[in-house]
């Protein structure tokens, strides 16, 4: 019978365990270090470009190892393109050059001058102009086959690049002009229609071969969402507000409503049109299911700086996501994509042996959203990306927070508990009751100490071998043991690298005051009885699970399961920078 409990209680603490540690931290597979700028994937997903300052950045999938190194100025945009099964790069420089590179072809390299060496660099197949003197490109787009260029001015004027491969010219037409800049420009999938949508909140469609304008309509433009078409060019994704994304056809009507539930900072379609990807102000990339709505899952952010960028491949197996400080990484969208109402993971960390090499900013050992939202704070209010992981370091060995200031970490747990007594030897069968203790780590971290009460009956058995009555000879019935208990924890809390829990071990030498009694009729004397009770749990966010052992001098051996809620206590810095040693 007492097997067969022990059982029952195991199997329902190990269920605990199952259910908060399903989850696991995503695996990216790389991550290579140098300012990330446009992003964009080949059509058969074996190669990706970065545009960095002065390069473009060809790099072949799966081992990240650079295939080309293409000298390019103040990159714009980057598309590749599939031009009769032949690997087409478009560039487009903010300054108005437009650089073509065929990768099928013979390479064609040229010598430059780098610091005084020679090194040999791929040329571009061919290069257009859409210079104008009119003006300052601020926004562009390539169609998806590459026939088509859009160009928006900072004077409002939008101009259609129709490209003859042939003659390697480019065949301009002036389409509708804004009265302010545009910040986003599209073009249908089926290259018919343009859309231009300016900073006043005007969005305009125009026929991409006539210049005739079909449709004005009004979009949220503070947030400066960019516009897209839909797969079957019929309709229009705009943002309607900081949180909301709308899908309209050309005469306004809305077809679909899309509440993101986050400030919207960019959004891009999936290459089979079906999901839409969104980049949100918590760096989150969030994807929805373009004909329902349906808000499918999230990939976090694995880097302290902002996510500034990035692309799905055409298979939709691969993401890259780029950070502020220069940190790209390459995800496997299968192992990233956590589900909707899923918390982030506690760790946001990566596989070491996956880097290729670390960013500036990237978290070696991982740190939970709260803390990466807190040195967010840090950079903002100055300081460098170096110092603020020479702070993370500190914090990591040490226990210090940004600017160096000490922080302690109390917390008040609150459980739940049942216990298997020896019926046997005790008489009595369960235990139930509530625990409430105070824990800190500030006098010996990373152990934690605190203090601790716990209240409880026990059930008495059901053959339970005495009897009591009353002056009259009533059957009062079987006695309750209750109990009250004052311990104190000592502890240990560890990470558990890749899972989004910690696990704690726990050791809690107690006094236990012990009466029985029949509630409200009679009382026995108190018995005091010393234990020691120990314990290994979970816990996730502010909650945890365990499962403990007692030795107790008057009952005996009981195990007990424990579940419970945690809350923190915010304290001050215990001192100034200039107090903290290492």
């Amino acid at each position: 019978m007492r097997i067969r409990k022990v059982s029952v209680f195991s199997l329902l603490f190990f269920l605990c365990i199952s259910l908060l540690s399903a989850q696991k931290s995503p695996s990216p597979l790389v991550k290579i270090p140098f300012p990330a700028g446009t992003l964009s994937w080949n059509p058969d997903d074996t190669k990706f470009a970065v545009g960095e300052e002065h390069y473009i950045t060809v790099r072949d999938a799966k081992t990240s190892s650079p295939l080309y190194e293409l000298p390019f100025d103040n990159v714009l945009l980057l598309r590749f393109a599939d031009e009769g099964g032949k690997d087409m790069l478009l560039a487009l420089s903010h300054d108005g050059r437009a650089s073509i590179w065929d990768f099928k072809d013979d390479p064609i390299f040229t010598v430059v001058e780098t610091d005084g060496d020679k090194k040999e660099v791929k040329a571009p197949t061919y290069e257009l102009s859409v210079k104008s003197e009119s003006g300052k490109i601020v926004a562009a787009n390539f169609s998806r086959s590459s026939n088509v260029i859009v160009t928006a001015l900072d004077d409002g004027s939008v101009t259609a690049y129709f490209k003859l491969r042939y003659t390697e010219v480019l065949l301009p037409k002036e389409l509708t002009k804004h009265a302010q800049a545009c910040y986003s420009v599209a073009v249908s999938p089926d290259e018919a229609l343009v859309a231009s949508a300016s900073s006043d909140g005007k969005l305009v469609i125009n026929n991409a071969n006539s210049a005739e304008q079909i449709c004005e309509l009004d979009v949220f433009a503070k947030t400066k969402v960019p516009v897209l078409f839909t797969k079957d060019s019929s309709a229009i994704i705009s943002a309607s507000n900081a949180e909301t994304l709308t899908i309209r056809s050309f005469d306004g009507k809305t077809q679909r409503k899309i509440k993101v539930k986050a400030e919207i900072r960019d959004i891009a379609l999936s290459s089979d049109g079906n999901t839409l990807s969104v980049l949100t102000s918590d760096d989150r990339i969030r994807f929805f299911n373009l004909e329902t709505g349906e808000y499918t899952g999230y990939i976090p952010p694995y880097n302290i700086t902002k996510l500034t960028s990035f692309a799905l491949s055409a298979s939709g197996k691969y993401v890259l996501a780029g950070h502020a400080d220069g940190s790209i990484y390459k995800l496997a969208f299968r192992n990233s994509v956590l589900d909707p109402d899923s918390q982030p993971p506690g760790l946001l960390s990566l596989d070491e042996d996956s880097l290729v090499q670390k960013g500036s900013a990237h978290i070696p050992d991982g740190i939970d959203e709260k803390n990466r939202n807190k040195y967010q704070e840090e950079l903002k209010n100055g300081l460098s990306i170096e110092e603020l992981m020479e702070e993370l370091r500190k914090y990591r060995e040490g226990g210090l927070l940004p600017s160096g200031k000490i922080i302690e970490y109390p917390e008040i747990r609150t459980d739940v508990f049942g216990a298997i007594l020896d019926e046997e030897k005790d008489n009595y069968s369960y235990a139930f009751g509530l625990d409430a203790s105070i824990h800190t780590n500030r006098f010996t971290p990373p152990l934690y100490q605190g203090a601790g009460l716990r209240l409880g009956f026990g059930l008495p058995k059901d053959d339970y071998p005495y009897t009591y009555t009353d002056s009259d000879g009533n059957d009062l019935g079987a006695p309750y043991l209750t109990f009250a208990e004052l311990y104190i924890p000592v502890g240990i809390d560890m990470i558990v690298e890749n899972l989004p829990v910690n696990i704690f071990f726990e050791a809690a030498p107690a006094l236990r005051f012990n009466m029985l009694s029949n509630f409200g009729v009679a009382y026995s004397s108190v018995g005091l009885s010393a234990n020691i009770r120990l314990a290994t749990g979970i816990r996730y966010s502010h909650y945890s699970a365990s499962l403990s052992f007692t030795y107790d001098s008057m009952l005996g051996f009981s195990p007990e399961l424990h579940l419970g809620f945690i809350i923190p206590i915010k304290l001050k810095p215990k001192a100034e920078p200039s107090e903290v040693k290492e």
